[in-house]
């Protein structure tokens, strides 16, 4: 069951970066990286971890059918999409990176407008699955203040741990040298921490990419750098609901379409630069 999700979600990659560079090449090494990068093993080969797959295979139908409703002139409202985002978050509540993906594609291909129909569909589905989530928890916070491990780390240590878990994140999809499926929280770690300083470097690197890809106008550049604290934002935002082990390969499974994008966005040629559809 999880290859088959994997290898439906890789073609769902194949046609969305298609339908971004309309170059048949890029989109089969962007489907290539997403099959086989290795941290995916964990998400695939894991059966604890076959929500992950399953959600992301929601979020990745969802984005490319918001590709689509796009590239057809953004009429009516993109309720194929809305229905995505209802699975996925009934799969995992890691699907909720499919709003914050959504807002990446539309700003790297400057499309926001019309924003409330782009949008709306989408705040609908949260409502109601946040009623939901309250229904069965019994409190307004449906949930998500019953963490699953007190990490009790103090206020400083909350945001390097976000940097850490960025950072590292990059770190893997750049270089998987070293997985490992469990990576502990350290509750304190010194300011010049050698996981932190690379971290640092890491997010400083992503900086510049997005600038540089912002300032020579590369958009499919630019989409690619801003998928991965998209796909991470759910974690980034509330990482002491994920437990004691939020960097793990499996989290990355959205995220993997960074690498998976840059390279497609390569493999198209430089010509390419994820044109603005007509509304």
């Amino acid at each position: 069951v999880s290859l088959a999700l994997h290898l439906t979600s890789a073609l769902i990659v194949f046609r969305l970066v298609q339908g971004l560079t309309d170059s048949p090449w890029g989109a089969l090494a962007a489907a290539a990286v997403f099959a086989l990068h290795p941290v995916q093993v964990e998400s695939v080969a894991w059966i604890s971890a076959v929500n992950d797959p399953l959600a992301g295979l929601c979020v990745l139908s969802g984005l490319d059918s918001f590709r689509r409703w796009r590239d057809a002139g953004s009429a009516g409202r993109p309720l194929a999409a809305a229905a995505c985002l209802a699975l996925g978050l009934l799969a995992k509540e890691s699907a909720l990176a499919l709003v914050p993906l959504a807002l990446a594609l539309d700003l790297a291909r400057r499309t926001a407008r019309p924003f409330h129909r782009a949008y709306l569909p989408f705040a609908a589905v949260l409502l109601a699955w946040w009623a939901l989530r309250v229904a069965v928890f019994g409190g307004i916070y449906g949930g998500f203040d019953q963490v699953s491990s007190h990490l009790f780390v103090p206020l400083a240590r909350q945001l390097t741990l976000r940097v850490e878990l960025l950072g590292g994140a990059l770190q893997l999809l750049a270089w998987p040298a070293k997985l490992n499926l469990f990576r502990e929280v350290r509750p304190e770690i010194p300011s010049s921490d050698p996981a932190l300083v690379r971290a640092w470097v890491a997010l400083g690197l992503l900086a510049l990419g997005v600038a540089g890809a912002m300032w020579t106008r590369r958009r499919g550049l630019l989409l690619a750098l801003l998928v991965l604290p998209a796909a991470l934002a759910p974690a980034l935002i509330s990482f002491d609901s994920i437990g004691r082990f939020p960097l793990s390969e499996r989290y990355l499974y959205v995220a993997v379409l960074a690498p998976a994008l840059a390279l497609g966005y390569l493999a198209s040629g430089p010509a390419v630069h994820l044109p603005r559809p007509v509304l």
